[in-house]
């Protein structure tokens, strides 16, 4: 079953009738001309410091960004990469490539000194962009230097430098074409070397339109609102943030992510100071709120200001939503103020929003849905139940279905791959034909590689794809083991539990592992938690023999956005395994099955 709203659906066209301008530029160029002094952003810098602009003054410094980019000779169509934190260098740099036309791509800012596997994704972005201009703050940009021997064509630029030299050059033409490229996304890279999407000014403008209808009753009511954002501008999330603010005139309070690092708590603090009404944020962030306002309550919170909290960017646990209605509860927040949402970098950001807010679950029945594909509502019968959350239909002007490997489409309730029709799916991945091709089926369907079922027209997310376990015949996905495993371990941190596959060739099916972070409990906890967790996962889904694996949290592999990467996890635990075979039969004796540690 398809549910669908079509690009023509009034409620979808009203919104991206209403929007100011067909591209960022042009919206901060008109901004400065109708409304000079009007505040834009509050910028919340690396350190804590602030700086508030105007409309006036985001025009300057595109203005400033432009002349810096067309004095290192960069023009239209060039692609540049930005590793700059949220800050006044980043929107000049920004914005300035918007404006004449050239094609950013914003990457996490380094550390310094720059790892070795930094440096080497700089590299490779660098080289898959044909980027001409690396940016980075002065220090990560001296620490890059031979950075250019790994990609043809590169130059590395300090921000401030380049700012500097662009002073005295004269204003290039500033007039960005609203059916060019917008910029160039990072996908995810949670299950491989990440891609860069094409994302064009027309498919950005209509999902600032969806994002707004699923959220807003009218146009008139968008700018209402106060977005307070400090999610990473080298993540699809953030990035589209900033752009519908900016686009639709949103007042906005951007915070660099290292300040949401340093404390979480800056987070709720911050929507109570500046009367914040929306704000996104990945389930680990809510989680992390929840856990220190148990730990130390909050004091002088107001967020009674918050209507719409938005959580996505990774699978979304009802338990960590209903920890934080119960933790701010007290402060004024609202649980129907909870959003659980559904997107990906391919279709520019979002497919699915709930219409109202609250945290809703699909109680099915865990047995059907490992052994058949079927998310069968449980009834008093089932043995064991599993509590899918529900993240909303699509997004206005968008449709989703489900589809078996064939393509051919789902009913309800029947466990596929998700697809999305949608006027802001991307125009491929750039330079990379094979890729793009295998994006859409033939129809021009957006292939997700993502699992899920529809029930009542909701989408009900299952896991990805390249990741789904096969178990003794039936069928699971990382995010149901690893939610059991958390609860079992009362988890404080999430993902503390990573699950993988791997084949065992004497038995002829997969055997489950279990990365299990150290952070869970100390040393001489860990049996104990371990055996837990086995035992709620014989309970949940009767499955044993599982193998279980201490890591160190900073030893899991993440992707620059800090989604786990499963397939480097999976070669973690392989490599652990042979290991132990190795000084098995070094010491002649045989490992024993299942409950392996480390």
């Amino acid at each position: 079953m398809t549910m669908a709203t079509s690009p023509a659906d009034p409620h979808f066209r009203s919104f991206h009738d209403a929007l100011p301008a067909a591209t960022t530029w042009e919206a901060v160029a008109r901004g400065a001309e109708t409304a000079p002094h009007g505040f834009a952003l509050r910028v919340i810098e690396r350190g804590g410091a602030e700086a508030v602009l105007t409309r006036g003054d985001l025009a300057t410094l595109a203005a400033a960004g432009a002349r810096a980019l067309a004095a290192a000779g960069i023009a239209a169509g060039d692609r540049i990469v930005l590793a700059l934190p949220a800050s006044r260098l980043f929107l000049a740099l920004h914005l300035g490539a918007g404006a004449i036309g050239a094609l950013p791509v914003v990457v996490a800012p380094p550390a310094v000194p720059v790892p070795d596997p930094a440096r080497a994704h700089l590299a490779d972005i660098a080289r898959r962009a044909g980027a001409r201009l690396l940016i980075a703050e002065a220090e990560p940009a001296a620490a890059l230097d031979g950075l250019e021997a790994q990609a043809p064509g590169l130059t590395v630029a300090a921000a401030d430098r380049l700012l500097a030299a662009g002073l005295r050059a004269a204003l290039p033409a500033m007039t960005a074409d609203p059916r060019g490229i917008s910029h160039l996304q990072q996908t995810s890279g949670s299950t491989g070397a990440p891609k860069l999407a094409v994302v064009h000014h027309d498919r950005l403008s209509a999902n600032l339109a969806q994002i707004a209808a699923a959220i807003c009753r009218g146009p008139e009511g968008v700018g209402g609102d106060v977005l307070v954002s400090w999610l990473p501008l080298s993540h699809d999330m953030g990035l589209v943030g900033l752009n519908y603010a900016l686009r639709w005139g949103v007042p906005m309070v951007l915070a660099d992510t290292g300040e949401f690092v340093r404390n979480p708590m800056n987070w709720p603090a911050w929507m109570s100071r500046h009367k914040g009404t929306l704000s996104p944020a990945p389930n680990s962030a809510f989680q992390m709120c929840a856990r220190l306002a148990r730990l130390r309550p909050p004091r002088g919170l107001d967020l009674s200001a918050w209507r719409v909290a938005l959580c996505g960017a990774e699978p979304v646990h009802a338990r960590t939503l209903q920890d934080f209605s119960a933790a701010f509860g007290s402060h004024g927040f609202a649980p129907e103020t909870l959003r659980p949402v559904y997107g990906l970098a391919e279709a520019t950001l979002a497919v699915a929003i709930p219409p109202v807010g609250g945290c809703v679950t699909d109680p099915v029945d865990a047995d059907r849905l490992a052994a058949e594909g079927v998310a069968a509502p449980a009834g008093d019968e089932a043995g064991r139940r599993l509590h899918a959350v529900t993240l909303g239909p699509a997004v206005p002007g968008a449709a989703i279905r489900i589809t078996a490997p064939d393509g051919t489409e789902l009913p309800e309730r029947r466990v596929g791959e998700i697809e999305v029709a949608s006027p802001a799916t991307v125009g491929g991945y750039w330079q990379d034909p094979a890729e793009s091709a295998r994006l859409t089926r033939p129809d021009g369907w957006l292939r997700t590689g993502d699992l899920g079922y529809l029930a009542d027209g909701r989408l009900h997310v299952t896991g990805r794809a390249k990741d789904l376990l096969i178990l003794g015949g039936r069928n699971f996905t990382p995010a149901q083991i690893e939610d059991v495993a958390e609860a079992a371990a009362d988890a404080a941190i999430t993902p503390a539990v990573i699950a993988v596959g791997l084949t065992d060739e004497t038995i002829g099916t997969e055997t489950l592992h279990l990365l299990l972070d150290t952070r869970l409990g100390p040393e001489e906890a860990r049996p104990a938690i371990a055996q837990r967790i086995r035992d709620a996962l014989a309970e949940a889904f009767g499955l044993t023999g599982i193998g279980t694996h201490w890591i160190a949290a900073g030893l899991v592999p993440r992707t620059p956005s800090g989604k786990v990467q499963r397939f480097r996890c999976r070669e973690i635990v392989a490599a652990r395994l042979a290991d132990r075979q190795a000084a098995a039969s070094k010491n002649k004796t045989t490992p024993a099955p299942g409950r392996i540690t480390g």
